[in-house]
């Protein structure tokens, strides 16, 4: 949702943030939501899984940077959970799978999620 990956540079995106932003209420959005089966701070998870994957794979961006842009105040909350998410620090999948140039980012993607699925 690309609301909620505009406002997670400012912190954890807020319901009613992310409403306005859609021009609409947090009852409607909740709403909505709740009609399609998903749960707003499940997709402020999956969207922050899915960026994780896709700004370690920029090699430019320091951890810290990576974490202050998915909204972490702090690297170790963010180190905290990607050993969640992948079993492993955000160190360690930039040294591994999303180091490898020349994939395409869905690739990186594919072998970094199955990756970190074989470190736990």
């Amino acid at each position: 949702m690309a609301e909620i990956r505009a406002e997670l540079s400012a912190g954890y995106p807020k319901l009613e943030d992310v409403a306005e932003a859609l021009g609409t209420s947090p009852w409607t959005l909740q709403r909505r939501l709740a009609k399609q089966g998903a749960v707003f701070s499940e997709l402020v998870d999956e969207t922050r899984r899915e960026l994780t994957l896709i700004y370690l794979a920029e090699q430019h961006l320091g951890l810290s940077e990576v974490a202050e842009m998915l909204g972490y105040s702090e690297l170790s909350a963010f180190s905290r959970v990607c050993r969640r998410w992948f079993g492993a620090p955000p160190s360690r999948l930039r040294d591994g799978p999303l180091g490898q140039a020349g994939q395409g980012q869905e690739k990186l993607i594919e072998t970094a999620s199955t990756e970190a699925s074989e470190w736990t």
